[in-house]
């Protein structure tokens, strides 16, 4: 690969260097530069002797260079930052690589799409050349040295955390507005149509970047105005993704929409011929205007549990930890599959999906059935496999399987959240949004309600953990919590189509399910819902003032009572000031930049915070202390 017709034959943009030198031989390069065989002789002529360079900006058909250039002159040590980053686990695969005259070298990547370049991007020496840059083209020579590259290779794709590293290069003012009289419909129509039955399949490994920028550019085209809409669209209908996982496919797209040139619409017929006029009778109805009669005719949406989880959709029921909300999940899953009425509720019976990712699914389930007996036919569960809500591949083979058993649930649960987004962000709103979509995916398709159990803020006011789009999206919300004297509330926070504010009390019994297998002398246990009754929501009489340091304080004295006490929730629950300010001091624990005396501070301004929540807790007789004993308990 010494000479640029060979070069431009593997796919790279070429251009003339004066003799000797790095400096471009021509003007505007950066447009110029090219694979052309005739434009390369005629510059072969007009420049004789010419070094040659490779424009980064783009590479074969539709692609870009990332090049990352190792600098070891001047005081730099390239190769010891590369080291130093491969070290942190940042993985540099086999590529093209040149080697420099000055005992550098040029690692050279392709991408779908250019990134920003700039020096010491990744640290000292450890330069980047891509959009609007070039390097020196393997086989040129300054002062008798030459570049040298290992022919046997080729560019491979650069990974994905070099490019997330680099960031997008500034776009240019380009005029992206979609183009006028874009019918929304027609375009949704012709998107489906061309990801089902005309879209090239993305291989990963094999130009799969590449191939899915090409897609999303296409969707653009055709009509589709935002690009989260086109995200969409390629999960569902293009290889359900082509394994792309929803934040990945995400990133990709919208460099897709970013860098695109063409303006959405410019394939959509619509906006680029005026409309022949049609009778009005032969037109097609988009719309129907229904009278108040009509509207009224229409079923009442119907409930799973009347008033507190419809019969499709999302819904979120969230607590601390030991609060209750997994037994009383499986209370209510177990209530839907016998078709019983649930806390004074109608219950409409159906098949229910019960999906843990966390353990003790089986001793919860056995605990169930010894108690209150029955039928469970209508009940599957899932454990033991891990199952992502990020990666569109994971829903598809579960709604494959549901098919093949010809088992159609009423509710889907999926214990946890958390646990069902590997290695996710749940602050992201992207990371969040895939969590909401796929879930819809699977509620669409068998017209069930999927419920998410997940955690709750430190501070419940907060409500659940994570991006606030979950809120937003559900149709229901449910929070479950502990309160200090022992007993345990439901409230729903959040019902369509009917009353929030709902409370309901329950207590957790222990089930006794045997002697354990490796030790026969311990006992298995598990817990049950018993005492399920609705509520009043607010005790009357003095209105306490919850500050969320004391609420912190009170949540803390909750997990030092379940810790004291262990499995066995019969156990009197009494904790000492200790144990307690451990429990404080690890759910709220000091940040890991803080040092000397920045470090001192902070310890103790966070053990005023626990004093002073202690205090106003048993002076408000919310939590109880032994007379002349350092031990605590809640109030009977």
């Amino acid at each position: 690969m010494s000479t640029p017709q060979e070069l431009a034959a593997q796919g790279f943009n070429v251009f003339p260097l004066r003799p000797n030198s790095k400096l471009p031989a021509i003007s505007n390069w950066q447009t110029r530069a090219s694979r052309d065989a005739a434009q390369i002789e005629r510059w072969l002529a007009a420049h004789p002797g010419a070094n040659w360079g490779i424009a980064t900006g783009r590479f074969g058909e539709g692609d870009a260079l990332v090049v990352v250039d190792i600098d070891n002159k001047g005081g730099k040590s390239g190769d010891a930052a590369l080291l130093g980053l491969e070290l942190e686990g940042c993985e540099f695969p086999s590529t093209l690589e040149s080697s420099t005259p000055s005992g550098g070298r040029h690692l050279i990547y392709r991408a779908p799409v250019p990134v920003k370049q700039g020096v010491d991007t990744l640290g000292p020496g450890l330069d980047i050349r891509s959009a609007g840059g070039f390097i020196v083209a393997p086989g040129s020579m300054i002062d008798g040295k030459s570049y040298s590259a290992n022919e046997a290779e080729t560019p491979t794709p650069a990974p994905q955390w070099l490019i997330d590293r680099c960031g997008a290069p500034r776009p240019k003012a380009v005029d992206r507005t979609p183009l006028p009289g874009i019918d929304p419909q027609r375009a949704r129509a012709r998107a489906i149509e061309y990801l089902a039955h005309q879209a090239p399949e993305a291989i990963e490994g094999a130009g799969g970047d590449a191939t899915t920028f090409r897609v999303a550019a296409k969707l653009k085209d055709l009509g589709i105005v935002d690009p989260a809409d086109a995200c969409a669209l390629m999960l569902e209908h293009w290889h359900d993704g082509c394994g792309w996982a929803p934040d990945d496919l995400a990133v990709k797209v919208n460099n897709a929409y970013l860098y695109g040139t063409n303006p959405a619409g410019s394939d959509a017929p619509e906006a680029q011929f005026q409309p022949v006029e049609t009778p009005a009778a032969e037109a097609k109805a988009r719309y129907t205007l229904e009278t108040i009669d009509a509207l009224l005719s229409k079923p009442i949406p119907p409930w799973l549990v009347r008033g507190i989880l419809p019969k499709t959709g999302l819904g979120v029921i969230y607590g601390q930890p030991r609060s209750g909300k997994t037994f009383l999940v499986l209370d209510i899953a177990m209530a839907v599959a016998k078709g019983e009425p649930w806390a004074g509720k109608r219950v409409t019976q159906g098949n229910v999906l019960y999906i843990g990712l966390e353990g003790q699914v089986r001793t919860r389930i056995d605990a169930y059935k010894r108690h209150h007996g029955g039928d469970y036919s209508g009940f599957r569960a899932i454990t033991g496999a891990g199952l992502s809500v990020l990666d569109s591949r994971d829903i598809k083979d579960l709604i494959d399987v549901l098919r093949t058993e010809s088992f159609s649930p009423s509710l889907i649960v999926i214990d946890t959240l958390n646990r069902a987004m590997p290695a996710g962000d749940e602050n992201s709103s992207v990371d969040m949004g895939a969590a909401i979509a796929q879930a819809g995916r699977l509620s669409r398709a068998f017209g069930c309600l999927v419920l998410y159990i997940h955690h709750a803020s430190k501070d419940l006011t907060k409500g659940a953990r994570g991006h606030s789009s979950l809120l937003g999206a559900t149709d229901a919300e449910l929070l479950v919590t502990a309160e200090a004297s022992g007993a345990r509330r439901l409230k729903i926070t959040k019902a369509k189509d009917a009353e929030d504010g709902l409370e309901f009390g329950f207590n957790l019994s222990v089930v006794d399910l045997g002697p354990a297998p490796d030790a026969p002398d311990e006992r298995i246990t598990s817990c049950v819902v018993t005492d399920l009754a609705s509520c009043a929501p607010a005790r009357g009489g003095k209105t306490l003032n919850w500050t969320p340091d004391r609420t912190l304080v009170r949540n803390a004295f909750v997990t030092a009572l379940a810790s004291a006490s262990g499995a066995d929730f019969d156990a009197p629950a009494q904790c000492t000031t200790a144990q307690w300010r451990a429990a404080f001091f690890e759910q709220n624990p000091l940040g890991d930049d803080l040092r000397g005396a920045e470090a001192k501070a902070a310890a103790k301004v966070r053990q005023k915070k626990f004093e002073r929540g202690k205090d106003w807790l048993v002076s408000e007789r919310i939590v109880r202390q032994f007379e002349g004993k350092d031990l605590y308990e809640a109030p009977s």
